[in-house]
């Protein structure tokens, strides 16, 4: 692909990111976020850590929505409501292991 594509690419992937520029246009994820990297200035990393932890916590009787997206670009919008916890968190990192 022409250096001059990579730059909009690049540009588009700043504003959008990464995963829904390179499903979009049908470019590889891995070569656009290395280009990101090098534009930035840094060393491109992993979008979610590994083995990383976040604990949500909601007011009670109140429902949330929780949205995922793994680096394959596959997106989850998860409602959860109270007294559902550990049936979401199931479903969740079920979500984020499959690949």
């Amino acid at each position: 692909m022409p250096a001059w594509l990579w730059d909009e690419a690049v540009a588009f992937g700043r504003s959008f990111g990464a995963s829904a520029v390179s499903r979009a246009l049908g470019i590889g994820y891995v070569g656009l976020r290395q280009r990101l990297g090098e534009a930035e200035g840094l060393e491109p990393g992993p979008e979610i850590p590994s083995g990383g932890f976040v604990e949500l916590s909601a007011w009670p009787g109140s429902s949330m929505l929780v949205e995922a997206d793994r680096v394959d670009g596959c997106r989850l919008r998860l409602q959860v409501y109270p007294g559902a916890g550990s049936d979401a968190a199931a479903v969740l990192r079920a979500f984020l292991m499959a690949v």
